[in-house]
């Protein structure tokens, strides 16, 4: 067993809603049983499931079922420690303070939309989390105004508009300025592999079979269905989006561990399988 002094930083990315196993659980499951085949699950809400039913519909459980069937082994578990609204460096942290203090077979990554898109969600630079602005505001910036904010509604309104106005302003610049939003679109990209290769590195030194897969949005789903389907950023911005970050990854040197998951919905009932613009549902 691990120390009782031993880093729990990361223990709450295992009991999220979806999580079927909780860090315990992780531990109890890794000391007793030695031969068993261990696979993490990492990245944002799409990895965890968020928008499915219940817990043994949400995905990863159905994986670790047919994994089990397809194997014969009733000792493979498939646990996920993915955080809704993460981006790709607090994924890489995630991999660093829950996977590699125990032992792991596999990982597989689940990603890239927060990444496209949370910059223009919220109006932070490219890699950044979505509230890391407003937090060093918090912080830095005038502390009577926030304390103020916090006792007067008509101070909070005010704060508020400024802020959705700066979000409202963000996109508009991305929508109509092309040279920004190529640079924008570049530096995503460039954080996004920087990063999802970093955890590669890591895991082929350490020895294990890791995999990203970069996950589908409905408004791509609609550009290859022939349907317009707007998001935080049109339709169109979507999809340039997400041609820099393929075209990232094809001049990674780890770009045969990652693989396209966009077209998974393409065919059925297409855009009928989201919940939202981005979650799939059961």
């Amino acid at each position: 067993k691990p120390p009782t002094s031993s880093s729990t930083f990361a223990d709450y990315l295992f009991s999220h809603t979806m999580a079927r196993y909780s860090a315990q659980d992780v531990d109890r499951i890794t000391c007793d049983e030695k031969d068993a085949t261990l696979l993490y699950v990492l990245g944002g809400s799409v990895a965890q499931g968020f928008s499915a039913a219940s817990k043994e519909d949400a995905w990863h459980a159905q994986l670790e079922g047919l994994l089990r069937n397809s194997l014969g082994r009733k000792d493979l578990y498939v646990f996920n420690a993915a955080m809704g609204a993460f981006v790709s460096v607090q994924e890489k942290l995630a991999y660093y303070l829950a996977v590699v203090p125990r032992r792991a077979n596999m990982v597989l990554i689940v990603d890239g939309y927060n990444d496209a898109t949370i910059p223009a969600n919220s109006s932070v630079r490219p890699g950044d989390p979505y509230a890391l602005g407003l937090r060093f505001n918090q912080l830095f910036a005038n502390g009577f105004v926030w304390w103020l904010a916090k006792h007067s509604a008509i101070v909070h309104t005010i704060l508020e508009r400024q802020f959705n106005a700066h979000i409202t302003e963000t996109r508009r610049k991305l929508e109509q300025d092309d040279a920004l939003f190529r640079q924008h679109a570049e530096a995503i990209a460039d954080i996004y592999v920087e990063n999802m290769t970093e955890v590669l590195d890591m895991c082929a030194a350490r020895g294990q079979t890791c995999l990203v897969g970069v996950q589908p949005a409905r408004s791509l789903t609609a550009e290859y269905v022939g349907e317009r389907m707007d998001d935080i950023l049109s339709q169109k911005r979507i999809v340039e989006l997400y041609k820099t970050i393929f075209a990232r990854i094809a001049r990674s040197p780890r770009r045969d561990r990652f693989f396209d998951l966009t077209h998974v919905f393409d065919g059925g009932a297409k855009l009928g399988y989201y919940a939202d613009s981005v979650h799939p549902n059961s």
